[in-house]
């Protein structure tokens, strides 16, 4: 087990102790910048339905986990498609964000959910990688 410094000031003075950690190990390599992807993410990707609109719903956990809601629809080029919803679950390591799919939230009849793997950039505010073997592309609004 990992122990922390806890440095406790009472009435001007400076206590030192050292305590066993709380954390969970996973939270002491938390990527400082993963509440950057907070937020919502829009574009396109590509899969057997052909272009889709995709809207990903970001959100970071207390320890870096970072969770959300991928949301697809019809595109202007691809009337057809229906829309649905899951959730997704995964961790940004670096500037590879990884999302677990998880479950359903609003199925369309013969749809699976999709794990969603990219770069995250987060200068030019973008997430690419690839869906189904095809390339997407989201930007962050």
């Amino acid at each position: 087990m990992k122990n922390l410094l806890l440095i406790i000031v009472t009435a001007g003075s400076l206590v030192g102790c050292v305590a066993p950690s709380v954390l969970p190990p996973h939270a002491h390599s938390t990527p400082a910048q993963s509440h950057l992807v907070d937020g919502i993410w829009k574009g396109t990707y590509v899969c057997q339905q052909g272009v889709t609109n995709l809207t990903l719903s970001l959100q970071t956990g207390l320890y870096g986990d970072v969770f959300g809601v991928f949301s697809f629809s019809a595109n202007a080029s691809n009337r057809a498609v229906p829309s649905g919803q899951f959730r997704v679950s995964g961790r940004l390591q670096g500037n590879r964000l990884f999302l677990k799919a998880g479950d359903w939230i609003s199925q369309p009849p013969g749809y699976t959910p999709l794990d969603v793997d990219g770069i995250i950039d987060l200068v030019e505010k973008s997430y690419t990688g690839t869906l189904c073997g095809y390339p997407f592309g989201l930007r962050k609004i």
